[in-house]
């Protein structure tokens, strides 16, 4: 079934509303209660998608997924810092060993 456009739909989703709309324009009563019912199912779904992204305990553990990650990000990065100072305040020392000490003038 070709949309407004002229253009295939880009899915079944779309398809069944273009189905239903066609339905609907014949002005079938039990096509119009069977849309109405199908949209009632859609938005249903819909809204309980919003209410579980926005419901305050998914929000908090995503928050927190996300606080530990960064902490753990941050973590590896000063441990490398630490790490690589290490090194190379071992080098410096071990420059400064192994060179004749400098005398004041």
């Amino acid at each position: 079934m070709a949309s407004k456009n002229g253009k295939e739909p880009a899915d079944g989703a779309a398809a069944a509303k273009l189905a239903r709309t066609a339905a609907s324009s014949t002005g079938d009563p039990a096509a119009l209660a069977a849309e109405i019912e199908k949209t009632r199912e859609d938005l249903a779904g819909t809204l309980d998608a919003i209410a579980e992204k926005v419901s305050p305990k998914r929000v908090a553990k995503r928050t927190s997924k996300k606080v530990a990650a960064s902490v753990k990000e941050g973590a590896a990065a000063a441990k490398e810092s630490v790490v690589e100072g290490a090194a190379a305040a071992k080098e410096a020392v071990r420059d400064l060993t192994g060179k004749p000490t400098l005398t004041a003038p």
